[in-house]
């Protein structure tokens, strides 16, 4: 059970990020936290959620967006 949980801290060490980072990522993107049955104090999330943040996402790709000049129409003033 141990190895399937991860404190707060060593989230954050693993994912090379601040403690106000981690907290915020675990806020956006709802983690479950859990807290230690044998110390309170310690906060715990589940390893395989910690290392899913860690796994890249695509991204959708942006179409570009068209111009007055890219739509082919002509600029005022240009012949």
């Amino acid at each position: 059970m141990a190895s399937d949980f991860m404190s707060l801290t060593e989230a954050q060490l693993y994912l090379g990020v601040s403690r106000i980072k981690m907290s915020k990522l675990a806020r956006e993107k709802g983690l479950e936290i859990f807290t230690d049955p044998l110390d309170k104090r310690k906060k715990l999330l589940r390893r395989e959620d910690v290392e899913r943040l860690k796994t890249p996402t695509p991204q959708t790709p942006v179409a570009p967006q068209k111009t007055a000049l890219s739509s082919g129409r002509k600029a005022k003033g240009n012949v």
